[in-house]
C-alpha cells in the first residue's frame, strides 16, 4: 500500500535526525515470538498477566515484553524477555523488527509509532491492536496528520476496542467498522496457583463443610488483630475455622504462641495434623501449599493490607 504525503512526510523528518544506536541486549530465542506493547500507563499488570497467560498456554512461545511503566516488578518467567520499546527512527525501527523477527504483534491501547507499525507489517507479522482506547489516540499526530493512523490502523490484521466510544473514534479515523471487533477493558487476571487435588479432598473431608476464612501472607504485627478478630467471631459462628498463613516457620511458631495466649486450640500444619471439630486456628506456612487454602477458604484477607510498612498480597491471585 502506498503511503500517503502525511506518513511520507513523517518518516522523512522523524529519519532527518541521526538515529539512536540500538543494540539489543538479548538474542532472539528459537521457536514463534510474539510481541506485545502497551503505551497506558497504569495498565501493566493487564498487559503482563496477559503475556504469562500466552506463555502458559502456548507451549514454546516466547513473548516480548515493552512497556511504558519501567518500574513495573515482574517474575522471572521463561520466555518472557522485557525489553525497552526502541526510537521510532526509521533505522531504528528496522533494526529491532530485524533482530526479533516477531510471528505476532499485539499492540495495545494506542499511540501507535509509525515506524515501527510498518517495519512489523513489513516483515510480514499477524498484526492485533487489542484494547484500544479512544484517549489512546489523542497525540499531536494522530490530531494534524489524520492520515497516519488512518494508514497504520489499515495494517492491523484483528481490531479490539474496548468499548463503543473506541469503536467509534476508530471508524472516524478510517476504519471501517465491520472490521472492528467490540470487547471490553483488559484487566489483571493474576495467576491461579497450583493444589495438589489429593490434598484438597483430604482437607475438604477434614473440614466436613465447616465455615472457613483465609488470611495470606499475614504480617507478623497483624498476628494479635487476626486472632483476637477470629476469638469474637467464633462466639456466633463456634465451628468457624481460621487458616492463618504466615510468610516464615519463625512467625508460624509467633502465631502459635498468640494462639495459645488466647486459649484458642490451634494446629501447625507443617507437623502433619489435620484440623479437628476442636481446632479453631490452623497455622499454615509453606508457600507452595497456598493455592490449596484459596481454593479451601471462600474468604480471603489481604495479609499486609492492616499495617501499611508490609506489602499487601496480591489480590489478583486470590
Amino acid at each position: 500500500m502506498r503511503d500517503s504525503l502525511g506518513l511520507a512526510a513523517y518518516r522523512t523528518l522523524s529519519g532527518r535526525r541521526a538515529a539512536p544506536d540500538y543494540a539489543p541486549t538479548l538474542d532472539r530465542p528459537s521457536g514463534e515470538v510474539v510481541w506485545i506493547h502497551s503505551s497506558e500507563a497504569g495498565n501493566t499488570r493487564a498487559i503482563a498477566d496477559l503475556a504469562l497467560q500466552l506463555i502458559r498456554v502456548r507451549h514454546g512461545t516466547h513473548v516480548v515484553l515493552t512497556l511504558s511503566d519501567g518500574d513495573f516488578d515482574l517474575p522471572d518467567v521463561e520466555g518472557l524477555h522485557v525489553v525497552d520499546l526502541p526510537d521510532d527512527h526509521p533505522a531504528t525501527a528496522r533494526a529491532f523488527i530485524a533482530h526479533w523477527r516477531p510471528d505476532v504483534i499485539i499492540w495495545a491501547w494506542g499511540d501507535l509509532q509509525p515506524n515501527l507499525i510498518l517495519e512489523a507489517a513489513d516483515y510480514g507479522a499477524h498484526m492485533m491492536l487489542i484494547d484500544a482506547a479512544s484517549d489512546g489516540f489523542d497525540g499531536r499526530r494522530d490530531r494534524w496528520l489524520p492520515e497516519v493512523p488512518k494508514r497504520l490502523l489499515a495494517t492491523f490484521d484483528h481490531v479490539i476496542a474496548r468499548n463503543a466510544d473506541a469503536r467509534d473514534r476508530l471508524v472516524q479515523m478510517g476504519r471501517s467498522k465491520q472490521r472492528i471487533e467490540l470487547g471490553s477493558p483488559l484487566y489483571p487476571s493474576g495467576e491461579m496457583l497450583p493444589a495438589n487435588d489429593t490434598d484438597i479432598a483430604d482437607v475438604t473431608d477434614a473440614l466436613a463443610g465447616r465455615p472457613t476464612w483465609l488470611s495470606a501472607h499475614t504480617a507478623r504485627a497483624e498476628g494479635r488483630i487476626l486472632v483476637g478478630a477470629h476469638r469474637l467471631a467464633v462466639r456466633t459462628s463456634h465451628r468457624l475455622l481460621l487458616i492463618l498463613h504466615a510468610t516464615s516457620t519463625a512467625d508460624s511458631a509467633h502465631f502459635m504462641d498468640l494462639t495459645r495466649t488466647a486459649d484458642m486450640r490451634a494446629v501447625y500444619w507443617g507437623d502433619g495434623q489435620l484440623p479437628d471439630d476442636n481446632c479453631q486456628v490452623l497455622v499454615v506456612d509453606a508457600d507452595e501449599e497456598l493455592g490449596l487454602w484459596l481454593r479451601i477458604a471462600p474468604v480471603t484477607f489481604l495479609g499486609g493490607s492492616l499495617k501499611p510498612e508490609h506489602s499487601v498480597f496480591d489480590p489478583y491471585i486470590a
